[in-house]
């Protein structure tokens, strides 16, 4: 793989893409502050779990797609629009 395209390479750790490594360690905290912490926290501290999760879900379904994702929506934001590379003259 070229270095240029090594940028778009997905970062992992032990096999896991790192967003999902991360989501997924702030989240086994939530659930003990969950099942700890008061009833008035426990609302919070719940949502932000479930949040993490999702977000660990999410890096798992996208996996090595994740790191296209800017240029996905970039490519989706810009269709129909005239670039700057377009009108130069060489």
């Amino acid at each position: 793989m070229s270095a240029f395209n090594r940028r778009y390479e997905p970062r992992e750790l032990f096999g896991v893409p790192v967003i999902t490594a991360v989501a997924v360690v702030a989240a086994l905290p939530l659930l003990l502050c969950t099942l700890l912490l008061p009833e008035a926290v426990r609302p919070v501290t719940g949502m932000l779990m479930l949040a993490a999760l999702a977000v660990a879900g999410a890096g798992l379904w996208l996996g090595d797609e994740l790191p296209f994702m800017t240029l996905m929506f970039a490519a989706c934001r810009e269709r129909g629009r005239v670039t700057s590379e377009t009108w130069t003259d060489d």
